[in-house]
């Protein structure tokens, strides 16, 4: 493995047990070593997405500029994605800015750009598409709760997530993302259905197990 992936590795692991400045440095580094515009948009997307979550624990005063110093992360990610023509890198820097206007109250600009962003990671058969479905659940979860929608459509959305972390989610090697996912998943249902959440991602999870196996009981055809 090398020293980038490394660096990113161990950046994941950080920020996902809370320690986002270490995670930074990482970050950061993996920046520095970068030897193509694949692996800089990687880094950046990272960076931006440490300092936007570095917001909620932050002084008053540094929280704008922890913001635009993530949107500034953000869009140099997108053009060095763009530039290198990588698709993937593209799609995810495209989920952090989705996230990061939902988070700011653009629900609809963030809805479009998650729906994009998901469309193309569901046709490249990418094994974190929950990761994208959880930013398009969100989204619709906020909508319904303002009144925009019926309570159907988000509901429909907090099943798919599930749906995607148990039929190809739970195949990807990494830990780090899967606890990341099922943390989303908790986060969906809480949001959706409050203090009965329990109570109903218990049934969710049962009704998508036992679709997943009754799926796999029926002989594939000839």
């Amino acid at each position: 493995m090398s020293t980038f992936n490394v660096c990113i590795q161990w950046g994941e692991q950080f920020r996902e047990e809370g320690k986002r400045e270490q995670a930074l440095d990482l970050f950061e580094l993996a920046r520095d070593m970068a030897t193509n515009r694949s692996d800089r948009a990687m880094a950046w997307a990272h960076i931006g997405l440490t300092y936007w979550q570095m917001r909620p624990g932050a002084k008053t005063d540094l929280v704008a500029e922890l913001a635009r110093r993530a949107e500034q992360a953000f869009e140099i990610s997108l053009s060095l994605a763009r530039e290198s023509r990588n698709r993937d890198r593209t799609i995810e820097v495209m989920r952090h800015i989705a996230r990061m206007r939902l988070d700011m109250g653009f629900m609809n600009e963030a809805l479009r750009i998650g729906l994009d962003a998901m469309g193309h990671a569901a046709e490249m058969q990418r094994r974190d598409l929950v990761w994208f479905t959880h930013l398009v659940a969100l989204a619709q979860i906020r909508r319904h709760l303002i009144g925009e929608l019926p309570r159907s459509v988000p509901v429909q959305w907090v099943r798919r997530e599930l749906n995607d972390y148990l039929q190809i989610g739970v195949l990807d090697p990494n830990v780090f993302a899967k606890r990341a996912w099922r943390r989303g998943i908790v986060n969906s249902h809480q949001e959706m259905y409050g203090v009965l959440s329990p109570v109903y991602l218990l049934v969710h999870y049962l009704r998508a197990r036992a679709r997943l196996m009754r799926h796999k009981s029926i002989p594939a055809s000839h």
